[in-house]
């Protein structure tokens, strides 16, 4: 989120070098629930499963929580 990579870097630090701003605020917000428990962790997105526009979207929020927990529910926006 927007608001997420305003508060990012001062909680993490700056951005290294080839990494991926996206990529780095969703893996920080899964970490951040993660650190909850596992078993708190929940992920629901309302997606139409494409690939988007870049990394660091629903796709790759959606490959990590799974990986992780397995706890991810996907409302298929082509479908509605």
């Amino acid at each position: 989120s927007p608001a997420a990579l305003r508060i990012m870097p001062t909680e993490l630090g700056p951005l290294p070098d080839g990494a991926n701003p996206f990529e780095r605020c969703n893996l920080w917000l899964l970490y951040t629930a993660l650190a909850l428990g596992v078993d708190k962790v929940r992920f629901i997105c309302l997606w139409d499963g494409g690939g988007g526009d870049g990394p660091g979207g629903t796709a790759h929020m959606y490959r990590e929580v799974q990986e992780r927990t397995g706890r991810v529910t996907w409302i298929d926006t082509r479908s509605l």
